[in-house]
């Protein structure tokens, strides 16, 4: 537009128009913004009084916060000075502590695994100590809180003063009573410094209960082997050897063991039975050596033959060195409970036996490929069928005609458990031969808990054949009592396996059925 140009004419009132218009829009807009500026300032306002009266609310909710909180402090205080343990005597409370002790033993399998300072069970005595003075003086006179003791040696190793000073502590703590010792050896460490084996060995002078856990055979001259002799353990009662996992094993050949022993777990490693004496309070032991080929049934009976009185006996033979064809018979004379793991050579099912007249509970794991004929040459041999009243047998025999014919002397069987490993290891002529005499007496006339467990039979007969057995012994018990006579007895407790995964209603209906038998 050329500013130097005049409108006119028709232009000129067209502007003169516009002009009277917007001076009249402008107007209206003024007052807008007058109106609205004025509304800032009042909500302005209202923010600045309402962020005082927050601040102000802030302020207060702080300070309820604190006294909320002093109070609750004065109620717990006052709550625990009422509290009835309070008022319990020393002894109660005492015991609470021990309680609290053998609880945390309970959860903790494994409680000696000593990386800290304290740690799980010693954690206990310091930790109610540390509550008020009467509970550290009851905590500190109460030696039964700290006899419970752990050395991991190898992590031990780096720290030994302020350990050799704890463990005089505990000595001192437990006064005389019987300790429970778990010491990890680390059989390649020996000090100068003999501090600490003397503080272990002081411990062991009065231990009834140990574990050791060897990281290798010792040598004769370290002082750990010194620590595993004899006359360190002079009240000794329960013992147990192993190996830390993964570490070496062997035979331990001048090992002395405590006449006082009436409890031995020895595994992983071996000790040279020739020469060890006999042990006459010896009534439980674990023989569960882990040295592929050196440990033979010889070996075995060997060591049973100085445990004369033994009648807890847990047998894990797996590896043993079966060049000698000469069968081997382990006297145990006393033994009423036997649980052991073997694995023989299909050649040679029959090498192993047992000699126990008294025997009254077998626990069988075969769980090998050559499994059936060493159970069926056990229970032909070994297991004392007149008195045997439980029998459990884990193995890949096969339940049929065999062992239903091994099974027929066993006259006092009372709880009877088949952990099959397949399927078609279970024959509808075993389930049958237990329900009905036939040409034999009835099997296991005094049977009232029966197990099959381990692999699912899916068998369409399966469930059909195990009713007919629980109605059929049932109904010739219930015919015995008529009679006034003690056996056959009635099942009560009856466990099977059957599975179709087409016949949900099926199992329901099974499993009903059979609970109704049984009640």
């Amino acid at each position: 537009m050329d500013a130097n140009r005049w409108a006119g004419g028709s232009e000129a009132t067209l502007l003169r128009e516009q002009i009277k218009d917007d001076e009249a829009d402008s107007a209206r807009i003024e007052e807008r913004l007058q109106k609205a500026l004025s509304a800032q300032h009042n909500a302005d306002l209202a923010l600045a009084r309402a962020e005082e009266t927050a601040e102000a609310a802030r302020a207060y909710v702080f300070e309820l916060q604190n006294q909320r909180d002093v109070v609750a402090q004065r109620i717990c205080q006052a709550r625990g000075k009422l509290n009835p343990i309070r008022r319990l005597p020393e002894e109660l409370l005492a015991e609470v502590f021990c309680s609290w002790l053998r609880a945390v033993l309970e959860d903790n399998d494994d409680y000696m695994d000593l990386y800290a300072i304290p740690v799980v069970v010693q954690a206990v005595p310091f930790v109610a100590a540390a509550v008020c003075k009467r509970w550290r003086d009851v905590a500190r006179s109460t030696p039964a809180l700290w006899s419970f003791v752990g050395i991991n040696l190898g992590v031990v190793f780096p720290h030994t003063p302020p350990w050799t000073r704890f463990l005089n502590d505990i000595r001192i703590l437990s006064r005389l009573y019987p300790l429970t010792l778990r010491y990890q050896l680390d059989a390649t460490l020996d000090p100068a410094d003999l501090a600490l084996f003397y503080e272990m060995r002081a411990l062991a002078l009065r231990a009834r209960t140990a574990k050791l856990e060897l990281s290798c055979v010792p040598d004769d001259d370290n002082a750990i082997w010194n620590l595993l002799r004899a006359p360190s353990w002079p009240q000794l009662e329960s013992l147990s050897i192993a190996a830390i996992q993964d570490y070496h094993t062997g035979f331990l050949r001048s090992l002395e063991l405590p006449l006082t022993l009436t409890t031995l777990h020895l595994e992983d490693f071996w000790l040279d039975w020739s020469s060890v004496p006999s042990m006459p309070l010896l009534k439980t032991a674990t023989l569960a050596p882990d040295i592929p080929g050196d440990v033979s049934p010889a070996h075995l009976a060997t060591a049973l033959a100085k445990m004369p009185h033994l009648e807890d006996l847990r047998l894990v033979a797996i590896e043993l060195d079966t060049r000698s064809a000469i069968p081997t018979t382990l006297q145990c004379p006393n033994l009423r409970k036997l649980r052991a793991q073997l694995k023989l050579p299909r050649s040679k099912p029959t090498l192993l036996s047992f000699h126990a007249p008294n025997l009254v509970h077998a626990e069988l794991d075969l769980n090998d490929e050559n499994g059936a004929p060493i159970a069926l040459h056990l229970l032909r041999t070994s297991l004392n069928p007149a008195a045997l009243e439980r029998l459990s047998l884990e193995s890949w025999v096969e339940l049929d005609e065999n062992l239903l014919n091994a099974l027929e002397p066993f006259v006092s069987l009372t709880h009877l458990k088949f952990t099959p490993m397949t399927s078609s290891a279970l024959y509808k002529g075993f389930l049958v031969g237990f329900a009905h005499p036939g040409r034999r007496a009835l099997l296991c006339p005094r049977l009232s808990c029966l197990f099959f467990r381990g692999a699912v039979t899916y068998c369409d007969w399966a469930h059909v054949a195990a009713l007919q057995l629980v109605r059929a012994r049932n109904a010739q018990a219930a015919a015995a009592a008529e009679k006034g006579e003690g056996a056959p007895v009635r099942l009560q407790h009856v466990s099977f396996r059957w599975h179709n995964p087409y016949d949900a209603v099926g199992i329901r209906a099974f499993e009903t059925e059979l609970r109704q038998l049984l009640s």
